[in-house]
């Protein structure tokens, strides 16, 4: 979902969330054969604010907030504890970052990323651990999709759709230069050969 900030994304993103747990889905539904919960994956100054909507919204969907665990075999036990089925697991970008091999692992029915503009980059550590997951459902919230070019918008669909525009090289060449191309003609040759 991409729309200005505001008009909300969140609270129509719990709404989903409820009518997945009401109706019995996120209990019935398995990943990697276990039963699934979902990940929310925000900025740090969002973590409390998600936990808190939900809550208000939705009450009855257990919420748990993962943020920055302490190292070794502390973390392990931070990330265990945290994720678990049924429920929602809210963490941070950095978190994701810091134990991305522990997330992947856990079978994720819905992985959410909200300010998904977080993941523009395609080589940043935080773009390629969220890109790790196999979830079958994945949903990027974003006020600003586009900031420095297609590139940004590539990469959040490659997340949410993996492999559904190819991959960056061939839609730079095949989509984003023609595009560009287009919008740097004068208006009357728009369209012609």
């Amino acid at each position: 979902m991409a729309d200005d900030p505001g008009l909300g994304k969140t609270v129509q993103t719990i709404a989903f969330l409820a009518a997945l747990h009401h109706s019995g889905h996120l209990k019935a539904t398995k990943v990697k054969g276990a039963q699934s919960g979902v990940l929310v994956v925000c900025p740090a100054t969002l973590a409390i604010q998600w936990k808190k909507e939900i809550n208000l919204w939705y009450p009855p969907l257990p919420v748990k907030v993962l943020h920055q665990p302490e190292g070794g075999s502390g973390r392990e036990e931070a990330v265990k504890n945290a994720c678990a089925p049924q429920q929602v697991t809210v963490t941070t970008y950095e978190t994701l970052r810091l134990v991305a091999d522990a997330l992947v692992e856990v079978p994720w029915s819905v992985v959410i990323l909200d300010e998904g503009q977080k993941i523009r980059n395609p080589n940043s550590l935080v773009t390629l651990a969220a890109k790790r997951f196999t979830t079958p459902h994945r949903i990027v919230l974003s006020g600003s999709p586009v900031q420095s070019g297609l590139t940004d918008l590539w990469s959040l669909l490659d997340f949410a759709r993996p492999g559904r525009l190819g991959t960056l090289p061939v839609f730079l060449e095949e989509i984003a230069r023609p595009i560009e191309t287009v919008g740097s003609l004068p208006a009357d040759q728009v369209g012609k050969p």
